[in-house]
């Protein structure tokens, strides 16, 4: 149950973004990776850019369109300082400066380059890039530019523009805009489904995080119907076994020792009791300091469930004996039981705590007060509900709190397991 815990832990820690994606990279290491490897690019096209656009003016074909686009390449220049801090204007930069260019672009040279291509680029990509993180204004501008594309394709359709570059030219630029255009779009699906990917693989591994705390929280059941919306969960129970264990002696090595050797000692015990607990189906309630509550009947419910929660007893009687010899500590445990109804059920608004309470809690707690340091008092019903199989020792009537005089008995043991021990 430790170790689990720690694994929890650890996986709590890779959420938040200590080690994403199965990796042990700094997420701003990955963000500086992230952000050269844009200015990369935007260096790239800016070259392109510039280059055609030389080109063009060098050949007197678009003089027009040949500034605009160096004159956008030198602003992809500036983009590479701004990427970093203002990506509002980045964004703005990017996308009118894109719509402007195909509008020119179609103004100047009409269908026969393949400038389409990149119009229906302009359109398609941004609603996939953004989110419900982008404000109003990246919207706006998005549907600023899906007009100005719009506008110069009626326009380059109603009024055909004469394009003064050779035919052919025109052909095995329409070719390689239309290559280009889905080599992009080819990248931009690659990267938008892998990160659809990683972004469900982040889901599912949350849940199983999420499933796995809380099922160190909760019972397995409750976790489930807490899983389903039903709240509030309050059950009746008409036989559940109570069981307190108090240490003896704990006060006094928690007040002479470091705190990191307390802590250490009690997750040891209480660990140890929580796996004694899981494999006789006991369900543990909480811990209260050095005491530590358990019940079973509950998830399941179960007529048998005395014996169970008296065998976890004495193995959390023999645990903490073997340890104390093995740390020279003279600590022991004061365990009280009882069998009876109660009420079981989830409480708390920003912490969830299962609980449950009655008078059956209450003498369990009672009987554990009264206990002596290394035994099991439990009441008649508990037992009754053992049968001839235990022995038990009569106590004789004691005084319990709110109860009155009752009936107790101190348990030896069963006799099977003395049988087994012969």
């Amino acid at each position: 149950m430790v170790s689990k815990l720690t694994d929890d832990r650890a996986a709590c820690r890779s959420l938040l973004g200590v080690d994403l994606a199965g990796t042990a990279d700094d997420p701003l290491a990955s963000r500086a990776r992230s952000l050269l490897a844009g200015r990369v690019v935007s260096l790239l096209v800016g070259l392109v850019t510039i280059g055609i656009g030389v080109t063009l003016i060098a050949k007197h074909w678009a003089t027009l369109l040949g500034a605009a686009l160096i004159g956008v390449g030198l602003l992809r220049f500036l983009l590479l300082v701004l990427a970093g801090s203002r990506r509002s204007v980045v964004y703005l930069l990017h996308n009118l400066t894109g719509a402007l260019l195909v509008a020119l672009g179609l103004f100047e040279l009409g269908t026969a380059a393949g400038l389409e291509a990149w119009g229906m680029l302009v359109i398609a990509v941004p609603p996939l890039l953004m989110g419900a993180q982008d404000g109003r204004a990246r919207r706006v501008i998005y549907g600023i530019s899906v007009g100005i594309v719009a506008a110069a394709e009626i326009a380059c359709w109603l009024m055909p523009p004469r394009p003064t570059i050779p035919p052919d030219i025109l052909a095995d630029w329409r070719l390689v805009n239309f290559a280009a255009a889905a080599v992009v779009l080819a990248v931009l699906t690659i990267v938008y489904r892998k990160t659809l990917d990683r972004a469900e693989e982040r889901i599912v591994e949350e849940q199983q995080v999420a499933a796995r705390l809380l099922a160190n929280i909760l019972p397995a059941p409750i976790a489930e119907r807490l899983k389903r919306d039903e709240y509030p969960i309050a059950d009746a129970h008409e036989r559940v076994t109570v069981m307190f264990a108090d240490g003896v002696n704990f006060s006094g090595f928690a007040a002479h020792n470091r705190p990191e050797r307390v802590v250490d000692l009690l997750n040891r015990i209480v660990g140890a009791f929580d796996d004694m607990a899981l494999r006789r189906g006991v369900e543990k309630i909480k811990t209260i300091g050095d005491a530590y509550m358990a019940a079973a009947g509950l998830t399941p419910p179960s007529g048998d469930n005395a014996a169970a929660v008296a065998e976890l007893a004495f193995e959390m009687l023999d645990f903490v004996h073997a340890l104390g010899r093995s740390e020279g500590l003279p600590i022991d445990l004061r365990i009280g039981i009882h069998t009876g109804p109660l009420v079981a059920g989830v409480i708390g608004k920003h912490k969830f705590a299962y609980d449950v309470w009655g008078d059956t809690v209450n003498i369990a707690a009672h009987l554990q007060t009264t206990s002596d340091p290394g035994r099991i008092h439990i009441s008649e019903a508990t037992a009754r509900a053992l049968g001839p199989d235990w022995r038990v020792e009569p106590r004789g009537p004691i005084l319990l709190k709110g109860t009155g005089a009752v009936s107790t008995y101190f348990l030896l043991g069963s006799a099977a397991a003395e049988i087994a021990a012969q």
